[in-house]
Parts: structure tokens; C-alpha cells; sequence
């Protein structure tokens, strides 16, 4: 089990410097990690009205998920100040926080898919695609006639 404030914590212990390039607070704020946590939980099945209590029992894959969503907003924020034009120092951190954002959104992704099998569904604002964990799904087995 994880709650929104161990997760929040994990979030900001393991990913300060990405947050900070983007200027996210690491708490659980508007603007900051709520909307992320919200649609980690989202993504596990959490429906609106339980978001701020939720403390799922999967919290391997709260966590992987935060971090998958922390990563991607992360990213977006950064990819408009991403500057390929030659030029001095800053040019330089601006790409490689970029770039540091994307490896790390690669690695979010593949727990993700460790855990869950996809990453496909998560978009959760149509409130389809329940991720379920890879342990916990049923295998179906289709012999050809």
C-alpha cells in the first residue's frame, strides 16, 4: 500500500533536479504533483470523488506510475525551452536537463510496462484503460483450427 503523501515523497527524493527544471513543486499541490498523482490513480481505477484519500494497495505500481507521469509532464515542460541552436553554456544545461528528462521518462516507462504489460490506456481522461498488473491477469489461450 502507498498513499499520496509516500508517493509524493519518493517523487520528490528520487526526482528533485528533473521537477526543478521543469519548476515543479514536489508536493501535493495544484500545479505541483496533484494533477500527476491524480492520474496515476486514475490509471489504477480510482475514481474521482476517492482521489484525495486513495491509498492503493498496489503501491509498486502507484509509484511507477507517478514516476511515469512525472516524467512526461516533466518532459513537456521542457521541450519548449529545448534550443538546438548553437550558442553558449545555457543552451547547453537547457539540452541536457532535455535529454537527462527523456532517459528518465524511458526507464518511468518501462517499469510501467513491467508492471502493467502496456502503457497503452493511460489516457485516463476518458476514464477507459484500468491498467491491472501483469501478476494479476488472466492468460487465454487460443489454439488455431
Amino acid at each position: 500500500m502507498a498513499t499520496r503523501a509516500e508517493v509524493t515523497a519518493h517523487l520528490a527524493t528520487w526526482y528533485d533536479a528533473p521537477l526543478a527544471d521543469a519548476g515543479i513543486v514536489a508536493t501535493d499541490t495544484p500545479g505541483g504533483l496533484k494533477e500527476i498523482l491524480d492520474e496515476a490513480l486514475r490509471a489504477m481505477g480510482t475514481v474521482d470523488a476517492s482521489l484525495a484519500a486513495a491509498a492503493p494497495t498496489d503501491g509498486a505500481g502507484f509509484r511507477a506510475l507517478a514516476e511515469y507521469h512525472a516524467m512526461r509532464r516533466v518532459v513537456r515542460k521542457l521541450q519548449p525551452r529545448f534550443n538546438l541552436a548553437p550558442g553558449g553554456g545555457e543552451n547547453y544545461s537547457l539540452r541536457q536537463a532535455f535529454e537527462n528528462a527523456m532517459i528518465l521518462l524511458r526507464e518511468a516507462e518501462a517499469r510501467v510496462i513491467l508492471r502493467f504489460g502496456t502503457v497503452n490506456g493511460l489516457d485516463t481522461s476518458t476514464k477507459f484503460g484500468v491498467l491491472i498488473p501483469v501478476a494479476e491477469q488472466s492468460v487465454v489461450t487460443v489454439q488455431a483450427v
